[in-house]
């Protein structure tokens, strides 16, 4: 009876070394700040940009696998090689306001960031802004 409790204990804390060592290892991503508006903006001045702080707070590297954004107004910047644990890269979006030249009033656009992030594989970046003439 005590023979298989100490099996049993030492098969217990080798799955939860093993857990810690190889399966408690994942990338957690975040941007700051979550989102930005750009206030009023005259539309005829062109193009308004931001940079964005990518970070990996989680304890394994984070892959890049697909970054977008919702509309051909607007794109983001950002270099997509592995991003290791504790690591932040610069992100920088640019919106245009001339590529809707008949578009005015309020605006949100959406940068997506799709990663390896197992609890979120892709996060959205929200911009907002006022075009006025």
């Amino acid at each position: 009876m005590r023979k298989t409790l100490i099996i049993v204990l030492v098969l217990i804390v080798a799955i939860v070394v093993l857990y810690m060592i190889f399966g408690g290892r994942k990338p957690a991503i975040v941007v700051l700040p979550a989102s930005y508006d750009f206030g009023e903006i005259v539309q005829g001045k062109g193009k308004v940009s931001t940079d964005f702080t990518v970070k990996n707070i989680g304890s394994a590297p984070l892959k890049f696998n697909r970054v977008s954004t919702s509309c051909g107004c607007t794109t983001a910047e950002i270099d997509k090689t592995d991003l290791a644990p504790g690591a932040g890269k610069r992100m920088k979006v640019v919106f245009d306001p001339l590529v809707h030249i008949d578009q005015f009033g309020p605006i949100v656009r959406v940068v997506y960031l799709q990663t390896n992030d197992p609890e979120t594989p892709e996060l959205e970046v929200a911009i907002s802004a006022k075009v006025i003439k």
